[in-house]
């Protein structure tokens, strides 16, 4: 339910009633609200931090705390407290009106890091007070909570978390603890050898890594070196080196001396081999063998014969050779070896000949070698075994080589073996031809089988006195063909059998013609001429089997009537060619259905069957053709007649035609009807002449083609009549458009408030009215939009107008008074105010009264009081809910400004020819923009111009309403550097040098530097060294103010040019184009000129039209010319012919391929595969058939090879075979004669006479012994041959039988132990040696020996019986043998092992031995001659081994022997131990040849010594001899120990020694100690010597230690400052001035310095006082990080000593290294509107970061752009970020500029204020003038009264009346936006004008 409003208005007497109790409630409150005596509480971290902890008075209401002086949500007691929070009292009602306020603070843990690193020499003076943290009574602690508080004097444990508290300012509690991780770096100075060497090798570069001395060390390369040297920095000799002590994070301030000396070690070389052949003679010297670069002076063990390293083969040893080269330092010998091995060398034999006949059987070619050639060599040429097996066939005769690879170094030897061949003559076998008596002369040759060879001899001989045979002549019968007397091959012969046959008569061709539908049977043997032979056959077969023709079964075709002629006479034959005449085909009869509106066709087309065309029809049609035309031709009938050929009959078919009509829809059509119209037939809407009887799609509600418009909709409705077949349906459409009647709705009314916003009458229209209608009366808009601020109340006329008529609405309009809360104002206060106002007088226009405030002022009105209400915006709201009208509001803006800040004084120095600049960013501190300066700069702002302004103090005054505040700026110049203007040269490569300075445009500074650097290291440019490319020179100042200045030089370097070298070019005439550069050597360049000029006008030659000739290529640039000529010549074209083939006979005579080719091939080619003579002569008789290649090839390379082919078919001649005999046993099973046939018969031939089985198969039971012939014939002749058949009787071999004997038995007939009848005569085998039967144990094998019985007819097969032979061989003993035994050999030996021969085993030992076997046992059996016995049936054999038994050779044993370095020599020998023999030798050898040793030149080792015997088997005998030498004492060398005065530890004088001193000495003058240990506090300075004495030689040596006593420095009075404590990252060093220095005298210190913070580092530098004063640099690299770094003086020492003075006095300075981050930009940031002209500041507002923004055309360098610079599209621009104290961004932003039209939507305003101060003067409505340029703009006030009208070219209206230009007040005025492009309606609206 709403609550019902009342006004104080109305009633008067109960405002008073309200007045009063407010009064007395204010006065009750008051009374009880909470007192706040302390506005500023603080609280400790560790206590509870709740809002219960706040303290404040209950005065009775109860204390109740807010976040907010208006908060209305009181805060919990638990909620906890934010420290910087104020908090604000109120009592339990909450209506204490003006809060107390108390600001809390909450301490927290002091501040400081949480790790802290204490670097002391001495651990024990790190104590607490060396912790740093900052806060109020900072306290430490050993534990996170509770505990005592340490002592400023407690010790630091390292590695130990301390802890941190603080108090608070009042003293009142403590906070949580701050924890701090503690390292205590103790860094004395290290100690180590002064002086320490080092061995160099190949392998071993010592490295400042392997230098030595206490603790963990960094090193560095002199005293005051502040960069440590990598462990990797290789040492140089006598280099001093200094060492710290490092605990992380600290390092000792004093530091090790080490001077490194570097020993050369000895090279001896790398260790290799050598292979040598045991034949070479030459000797070698093996220290030439030896790998690297061994020293020379080396000596040689084993020693070589010669006494030095040449190893001779012939005398010395095969084995490992050792070098040794001594040292003369500290470092060790050093050895490499040479190992030497001897090859064997190869024997391949001697050479040898071998005689052979061509078909010998093959030969092993390595036993036709002399001598004892090895086995495994090759022969060469190889041999087609591919092993050393020589075969006649395939080999040919000539020299082989056997050669036997060496080994390397050995070379490969060869031995030869000389082959002769004498070719086997070949009569080839028996053959037999038949030949017709019509046939020529023939050659017998040709009939000979196999591959007779020709010169043999015919008998009997024929009347051609050669193998020419002629059947007119010559008779019938055998001839014999033969080779006699052809040593060392056998005689041969073949024979020949001739037939002569008659030839047969087939007749002549003949013709046969049928037609294809006569089926009378024909023979064909009618249709030959000539007279026939009758009896021939028919091919292809017909189907009668005879010569009948079918016409109905057989096909057409050629047939061959074949007579068969007797071989070789060739078959006769005639051809009858049957033709079948096709019958004509005039296609099947057809009807044909067509609708009257078909177009023409043709008749044919509807033909059944394939009728030929070329046919008549009847009746004529009217086209003279077959096309029928309804509309012409009548008749329904017509034939089509087709002729036929003779003894055809011709053929006709008839095609009968149908017509049906045809019914017409009519042509398409259409009409319009209004919604309101009455129905229509759409058929009268259809064009043309349609048919009745058709419908309608989509059908309409009539059912027929009625249309209601009220039912139907509009669209496309088709007519379709139904055709009746073959005529198909006919259709068209009417398109109906149906207008809707006009519908203004019905009349309405609008109640609307005065200030409401526009209304669109048309939705106070009721009904539906259609849209698009006027009004009328107009509105101020044009439209239907009413405006209540323009337009009247009244009755608005709504007419919509239409084809179906007009009609009309009314709309009743009503005002209603608005809500009007006035227009926004604002008000400013200083922050110091305390005067309060009241809001709504800050309103602005006429508000009305009665509105309410948000948020509510703590005065609960609208007055405002700067002491309690803070700045913000305030809303007044007017409502009234008696009207329809909405609450109204306005706002006032509150502001409390500070007082002005202008910043503090700066200093600006600038380069005379900078680009303009704001003082402001001189300014330190903050100041506030705004200002104004003074004196007056030339640009009337703050913007600085050197060119224009002068040096000196500039003032900054900023004022507003809240005072004045300033500031200067000290402002003084520097020179510009100039490096000229960029320039560019060419240069060719070959140009003397060139200064690029004077390349350089303007008048650029000498003294710049060039980049990249130039070889020269000046400006001069090389072209033969220095790269092409940009050069950029720079002018650098000394003073930062003025940028680098750079220029640069474009250098190009030109290439002489290169035509490449001289070269030729021979091409085919016929070739494609080729491009003559090809033809060029070297690496000619393109686009050179060819003269001549071919005549493609380039270098491309085409050999059918340019010439042969040389040909110069000639290419030039600026630096020169170069040439080079192309010699050109042409050779012929290769023409082989084209494809061919051919067909043969197997029996054909020779014939020439070349007549096969086609075209015109040149002569001279070659065939491959070859053909057997050699030629292109092809034999059929021994040529294969296949594809013959014909190849022309030319001597140059040019013309590609020209090949054509030959296809050979050669058809074998019928064979039978040869004759052959078959001889059967009487008991045979059957056979198949073909199988005796000899040759290699066809199958398929005939047997005469016929068989039993009537094939060929022979059944000896049933078919006779007689002489039977085998025919085989085909195309190419008949062949025969016989089989003659007899038979024969059984063999008999008897059985099996078995005989033993011995190896030494006498011969025996092993036919003696066959079992059974065995017919004599038959044959062993395996052979015996006898040839015979007989055996012989001595030669003959043992095994199985078969004896077989042949019968000289192969009819019956072999019989065959076995006899088994053993053989016990005789006893073999072995032969006689020699054994020498060493008499220190303890093992057993088998003396079988030392007979020589092949021993059988199982024998005896005579006389017995201790082993009662063989096994000869020295310490039991002697020495003798022992007889071994070996017996079976066969006998006994004795051999006999004799023993010997040699003295072991005894060297002694190992020993050992001391020598004192002065000792005089000695015989190693003596201290041998055991009972050595004399006569040895050492190894390595000694310096005296002999076993003597002299300690003073022979080396301490192991020496070894040899005793061997070359005349006994005993192995040599060696012993060691282990040599020491005692070193002398070492007591190392004279060094200075430097102890600082406030020393008080002892030092060990021991560890200042130099070298490397042997402990256990003594020190003179006696130490307090009794030891090495010097007190400094006891003892005296002064020189202290150590001596070391050797006992047992007698030798001491002594060294020095000069101890001196300094005194520390004094820097009493000494202090650090630096002029400028800002620096820039990477930009500069700090300079760090020290003054006040007097008690040091002048001179030279190092110092040891510190950074802590944000730079950390500890370096040392060299300093020279002079005066007190002096300065050192800390250079960039050292200042990395931003932010505070404090530089801290640890140590100063003079130089050259080590005594720090005491630094704890001297203050630490800071340095503030600033580091500015590239700028960065907005999204799009870089994007600009084109219409706004942008600038360099418009670039710098798109910067997210604060402060000032310089922009360059560089990224490094380069030229400042000025600020109202204008922004070029695509230009790339780099930002840098400029502090206060002039730092500038490292990294520049880059960015490229692009330029976007920007004109959009309109943006008007909501305000304006007419000040004149240069913002927002005007109402400016964005974009209007560009989207819009026909506006007109109409400004009105509340009451309607119009101010202004405008357009295009009007003034913007800037707040005053058009009629007297009167100033208008403040307030919300309205606005009309006409826009005049006929598309968009008018806009209004409402401004608020602002004073």
């Amino acid at each position: 339910m709403k609550a019902k409003q009342y006004s104080f208005k109305r009633y008067p007497i109960r405002l008073a009633f309200l007045l009063i109790l407010i009064l007395f409630g204010f006065t009750a409150v008051n009374a009880q609200c909470p007192t706040v005596t302390n506005s500023s509480q603080s609280l400790c971290d560790v206590q509870s931090v709740l809002v219960g902890d706040l303290q404040a008075i209950d005065n009775g209401g109860g204390v109740v705390w807010y976040d907010s002086p208006t908060s209305t949500v009181p805060l919990l007691n638990s909620d906890s407290l934010i420290s910087g929070q104020d908090y604000y009292a109120d009592d339990n009602s909450g209506t204490c009106g003006a809060r107390a306020r108390v600001d809390i603070t909450i301490y927290g843990p002091p501040v400081g890091d949480n790790f802290q690193g204490v670097c002391l020499d001495d651990p024990s003076l790190a104590t607490v007070s060396s912790l740093v943290a900052i806060g109020n009574d900072v306290q430490w602690y050993l534990s996170p909570s509770g505990g005592t508080p340490l002592n400023d004097t407690d010790i630091l444990i390292d590695n130990t978390i301390y802890y941190a508290d603080q108090a608070s300012p009042d003293g009142s509690c403590r906070t949580s603890r701050l924890s701090v991780l503690v390292l205590v770096g103790a860094t004395p100075i290290p100690t180590g050898d002064m002086i320490q060497n080092f061995c160099v090798t190949p392998e071993f570069t010592p490295t400042v890594g392997d230098l030595v001395a206490s603790g963990n060390n960094n090193w560095y390369i002199s005293l005051f070196s502040a960069l440590e040297l990598p462990p990797s920095t290789p040492l140089e000799s006598g280099q001093t080196y200094y060492a710290t002590t490092l605990d992380p994070p600290c390092e000792s301030t004093g530091r090790l001396s080490v001077l490194a000396i570097l020993d050369i070690a000895p090279n001896a070389g790398e260790d290799s081999t050598l292979d040598l052949c045991d034949n070479s003679n030459s000797t070698i010297d093996l220290f030439l063998e030896l790998g690297g670069t061994p020293d020379s002076g080396g000596t040689w063990t084993p020693s070589l014969n010669s006494g030095t390293g040449i190893f001779d083969p012939n005398i010395d040893a095969e084995g490992i050779y050792t070098y040794t080269v001594s040292s003369n330092n500290s470092c060790p010998d050093d050895s490499a070896i040479v190992t030497v091995t001897l090859i064997p060398e190869p024997n391949a034999g001697t050479d040898g000949t071998l005689d052979l006949c061509s078909n010998s059987d093959t030969t092993d070619l390595f036993l036709s070698l002399g001598g004892t050639p090895e086995t495994g060599g090759i022969w060469s040429p190889a041999l087609a075994s591919g092993t050393g097996e020589f075969n006649p066939a395939l080999d040919s005769d000539g020299i082989y080589t056997y050669t036997v690879s060496g080994t390397l170094p050995c070379t490969d030897v060869s031995a030869t073996v000389t082959v002769s061949v004498t070719p086997f003559k070949d009569a080839g076998e028996d053959g037999s031809i038949d030949i017709c008596d019509t046939s020529g002369t023939i050659d017998l040759f040709d009939s000979l089988g196999g591959i007779p060879d020709i010169g043999g001899v015919w008998s009997p001989a024929l009347n051609s006195g050669t193998g020419i045979f002629n059947p007119t002549i010559d008779s019938p019968g055998a001839y014999t063909y033969e080779f006699i007397g052809n040593t060392p091959c056998p005689d041969e012969s073949a024979t020949v059998t001739v037939t002569i046959n008659p030839l047969p008569n087939a007749g002549s061709d003949g013709v046969l013609e049928i037609c294809s539908n006569d089926f009378t049977t024909v023979d064909l043997f009618d249709s030959l001429g000539d007279a026939a032979e009758t009896g021939g056959t028919w091919s292809p077969t017909l189907t009668s089997g005879s010569g009948i023709f079918d016409p109905s079964i057989d096909t057409a075709g050629i047939y061959t009537y074949t007579v068969t002629g007797i071989s070789p006479c060739p078959d006769a034959s005639a051809d009858i060619n049957v033709i079948i005449i096709p019958e004509p085909d005039a296609g099947l009869n057809a009807t044909i259905d067509i609708c009257s509106n078909n177009g023409t066709f043709d008749l044919y087309d509807y033909l059944g069957g394939n009728p030929e065309i070329g046919g008549t029809w009847s009746p004529a049609l009217a086209s003279g053709t077959s096309i029928y035309d309804p509309l012409i031709d009548t008749g329904d009938t017509f034939t089509y007649t087709v002729a036929g050929t003779t003894p055809c009959a011709d053929a006709s078919a008839t095609i009968t035609i149908t017509v049906t009509p045809f019914l017409d829809a009519g042509l398409d059509g259409a009409v319009t009807i209004c919604t309101n119209d009455g129905t229509i037939d759409l058929f009268d809407s259809l064009g043309g002449i349609p048919d009745t009887g058709g419908t309608w799609s989509p059908p309409l509600a009539s059912g027929t083609g009625m249309f209601d418009p009220n039912i139907d909709t509009g669209g496309t409705y088709t007519y379709t009549t139904s055709g009746s077949e073959p005529c198909l349906d006919d259709s068209s459409i009417v398109v109906v458009t149906v207008e809707q009647s006009p519908d203004a709705g019905s009349d309405g009314t609008l109640l609307i408030c005065s200030f409401s916003n526009t209304v669109d009458l048309f939705d106070s229209l009721n009904g539906i009215p259609q849209s698009g209608g006027t009004w009328s009366p107009a509105l101020s808009s044009g439209t239907g939009v009413f405006n209540p601020n323009l337009d009247a109340d009244g009755i608005y006329t709504y007419t919509i107008n239409s084809i179906c008529g007009d009609v009309s609405a009314a709309v009743s309009v009503t005002s209603i008074d608005a809500n009007y809360a006035g227009t926004n104002g604002s008000v400013e206060f200083c922050s110091t105010d305390t005067t309060t106002i009241d809001l709504f007088d800050r309103l602005g226009d006429l508000p009305d009264t009665g509105g309410t405030w948000s948020p509510a002022l703590s005065s609960g009105t609208g007055i405002f009081d700067p002491t309690l209400d803070a700045a913000n915006t305030y809303t007044y709201t007017v409502l009234n809910s008696a009207t329809l009208c909405p609450d109204d509001s306005a706002t006032v803006i509150v502001s409390i400004l500070e007082e002005p800040n202008a910043g503090n004084d700066g200093t600006l120095n600038l380069c005379n020819s900078t680009n303009t600049i704001n003082l402001l960013e001189g300014l330190a501190g903050a100041p506030e923009a705004g200002g104004t300066w003074s004196p007056t700069l030339n640009s009337g702002t703050g913007i600085f111009d050197p060119s224009t302004d002068a040096e000196g103090i500039y003032t900054y005054t900023l004022t507003n309403s809240c005072g004045t505040s300033s500031a200067t700026v000290d402002v003084s110049f520097s020179d510009t550097n100039d490096a000229g203007t960029d320039g560019s040269i060419d240069l060719c490569s070959s140009d003397a040098t060139v200064d690029l300075f004077n390349s350089l445009g303007g008048t650029p500074d000498i003294g710049g530097t060039w980049s990249p650097a130039l070889t020269s290291g000046t400006g001069e440019f090389d072209p033969s060294l220095d790269a092409a490319g940009t050069y950029t020179y720079t002018i650098s100042s000394v003073t930062p103010a003025c940028p680098d200045a750079t220029a640069t030089v474009e250098v190009t370097v030109l290439q002489g040019p290169n035509a490449g070298n001289d070269g030729t070019l021979n091409l085919c005439d016929s070739n494609n184009t080729v491009n003559l550069l090809d033809g060029l050597a070297g690496n000619p360049e393109s686009g050179g000129t060819w003269s001549p000029t071919p005549n493609s006008g380039t270098g491309i030659l085409d050999p059918n039209t340019d010439p042969e000739g040389i040909y110069t290529y000639t290419i030039s640039n600026s630096c020169g010319a170069s040439s080079a000529t192309v010699a050109v010549s042409f050779s012929d074209t290769n023409d082989a012919g084209t494809d061919g083939s051919i067909d043969l006979c197997s029996s054909d005579a020779i014939v020439d391929l070349f007549n096969s080719l086609g075209g015109i091939p040149d002569v001279g080619g070659t065939w491959s595969p070859a053909l057997a003579s050699g030629s292109g002569v092809f034999n059929p008789s021994i040529d294969a058939a296949g594809s013959y290649t014909y190849t022309i090839t030319s001597v140059t390379p040019a013309c590609p090879d020209a090949t054509a082919i030959v296809e050979v078919t050669v058809l074998q001649g019928p064979n039978a075979g040869n004759d052959g005999t078959l001889n059967l046993c009487d008991s045979t099973n059957a056979v198949d004669l073909f199988d005796s046939l000899a040759g290699a018969p066809d199958t398929g031939g005939t047997w005469t006479p016929v068989l039993d089985s009537g094939s060929g198969i022979f059944n000896p039971n049933i078919d006779p012994e007689d002489s039977y012939t085998y025919t085989v014939s085909n195309s190419c002749g008949t062949s025969s041959a016989t089989v003659a058949v007899s038979f024969s009787d059984t063999n008999d071999a008897g059985t099996d039988g078995s005989i033993d004997l011995c190896s030494s038995d006498a011969t025996v007939d092993l036919f003696n132990s066959l079992g059974g009848t065995p017919d004599v005569g038959g044959t062993w085998s395996p052979a015996l040696t006898s040839g015979t039967g007989e055996f012989d144990p001595s030669l003959d094998a043992a095994g199985t020996y078969t004896y077989t019985m042949s019968s000289v007819s192969a009819a019956c097969p072999d019989a065959t019986a076995t006899v088994e032979v053993s053989i016990l061989q005789t006893p073999d003993a072995g032969n006689v043998g020699t054994l020498d035994i060493c008499s220190n050999d303890s093992s057993l030996i088998d003396l079988i092992d030392s007979l020589s021969g092949s021993p059988d085993a199982g024998g005896t030992w005579s006389p017995a031995l201790a082993s009662g076997t063989g096994m000869f046992d020295l310490t039991l059996d002697t020495a003798g001659a022992y007889t071994y016995t070996v017996s079976n049936t066969c006998g006994t054999s004795s051999a006999i081994v004799t023993v010997t038994i040699s003295t072991a050779n005894d060297a002694g044993t190992d020993g050992a022997i001391e020598f004192c370095s002065n000792a005089s020599t000695a015989n190693l020998f003596d201290s041998l131990g055991g009972t050595p023999q004399t006569g040895g030798t050492w190894s390595p050898a000694l310096t005296s040849g002999t076993g003597e040793f002299d300690p003073s030149v022979d080396a301490a080792g192991d020496y070894t010594y040899t005793v061997s015997d070359s005349t006994s088997s005993c192995p040599e005998s060696t012993a060691t001899i282990t040599v020491t030498i005692l070193p002398e004492p070492n007591a190392g060398t004279d060094n200075t120990l430097n102890l600082c005065i406030d020393q008080t530890d002892s030092v060990n004088l021991f560890d200042s020694l130099g070298g490397l001193p042997e402990i256990g000495g003594t020190w003179t003058p006696a130490l307090a100690s009794g030891t090495g240990y010097f007190d400094p506090t006891i003892d005296t300075a002064g020189i202290y010597t150590y001596s070391v004495t050797s006992t047992e030689c007698g030798i001491t040596n002594s060294a020095n230690v000069d101890v001196t006593i300094i005194d520390l420095p004094d820097l009493t009075g000494l202090t650090m400052s630096i002029v400028d404590n800002v620096i820039c990252v990477g930009l500069e060093d700090a300079i760090i001035d020290i003054t006040g220095a007097n008690q040091l005298p002048d001179g030279d210190y190092s110092i040891v310095y510190s950074l802590t913070e944000a730079n950390n580092s500890v370096n040392t530098i060299a300093i020279t006082i002079i005066g007190g004063n002096a300065s050192f640099t800390i250079p960039q690299v050292l200042l990395p990080n931003s932010g505070l770094t404090f530089v801290t003086l640890t140590q100063l020492f003079v130089l050259g000593q080590n005594c720090s003075a005491i630094t704890s006095s001297v203050e630490p300075i800071k340095i503030l290294v600033e580091e500015l981050p590239a700028p960065e930009i907005i999204d799009n940031g870089t994007e600009f509107c084109l219409e706004d002209s942008p600038t360099i500041t418009d670039l710098s507002n798109n910067i997210v970061n604060e402060g000032i923004v310089i922009w360059y055309d560089a990224p490094i360098d380069g030229i400042a752009y000025d600020e109202t610079e204008a922004l070029q599209e695509g230009t790339v621009y780099y930002g840098s970020l400029i502090s206060e104290y002039g730092c500038e961004s490292n990294i520049r932003l880059e960015v490229t500029i692009s330029f976007i039209p920007c004109i959009g939507e309109l943006l008007i305003p909501d305000g304006f204020s007419p000040n004149d101060d240069g913002i927002n003067d005007v109402f400016d409505i964005l974009w209007l003038n560009d989207l819009y340029p026909n506006f007109k703009l109409s400004v009105y006030n509340r009451y309607g009264n119009i101010l202004y009208e405008g357009d295009i070219n009007s003034p913007k209206w800037d707040g005053t009346s058009k009629k007297n230009s009167t100033e208008l007040p403040a307030g919300v005025y309205f606005y009309v936006l006409e826009f005049n492009d006929g598309e968009r309606e008018a806009q209004q609206g409402r401004v608020y004008l602002n004073r």
